[in-house]
């Protein structure tokens, strides 16, 4: 009975896993594609539409906040889990979970690759506008030039996304959660 249980809470748990990552990844590509359509709408005055995308950028990044810290910590700390019980199950001659776990720690490792190279694929859409700021600066009046000025160091003071100002979401978090899984994972061998 244990052991249907936890086969139904986990399936649950990945549906809901599958789900969130999918969503975060779906609304953080929507930025990109919200920062070509502003690149591209002409208005009267193009610095409105790069402070409306540094503006939607700084929410974006303020609003998932909790949830990247959530996600990064809760998926370090499975992983951790699912590869000692992968060990233990193997100790045991229990085989079939060990692919069952190992398939539940690589779920959690593809989705925290997901959500860092999305996050990077994200800051670096908001960046590639510096180099197309600079080049309407040589070609526009002095008032705009001056307001792009201002644009273009408000877009470069913004930095990549982070969990809740603690760290980073880049390609360099994965590497960082993978050290801290290992080091809990010969933590738990060395309890046992």
């Amino acid at each position: 009975i244990y052991m249907v249980l936890y086969s139904i809470l986990s399936l649950f748990n990945n549906m809901i896993n599958t789900l969130w990552i999918l969503l975060l990844g779906a609304y953080m590509r929507s930025f990109s594609v919200q920062s070509d359509q502003l690149f591209r709408r002409v208005s009267s005055t193009p610095w409105e539409n790069y402070h409306q995308l540094i503006d939607i950028y700084a929410s974006l990044k303020t609003g998932l906040g909790p949830s990247f810290l959530c996600k990064i910590l809760i998926s370090g700390w499975m992983m951790s889990i699912f590869s000692y019980n992968a060990i233990y199950n193997f100790r045991a001659m229990a085989f079939q979970e060990v692919f069952v776990t190992f398939a539940y720690f690589m779920e959690h490792l593809v989705s925290l690759v997901y959500l860092c190279m999305t996050a990077q694929s994200t800051y670096d859409s908001l960046q590639s506008h510096s180099k197309s700021i600079r080049g309407i600066m040589r070609t526009c009046s002095e008032e705009a030039r001056i307001e792009l000025e201002i644009v273009l160091g408000k877009l470069e003071s913004e930095g990549p996304l982070t969990a809740m100002g603690f760290f980073n979401i880049d390609k360099t978090t994965i590497v960082s959660v993978l050290s801290t899984v290992l080091t809990y994972f010969i933590i738990l061998l060395q309890m046992d």
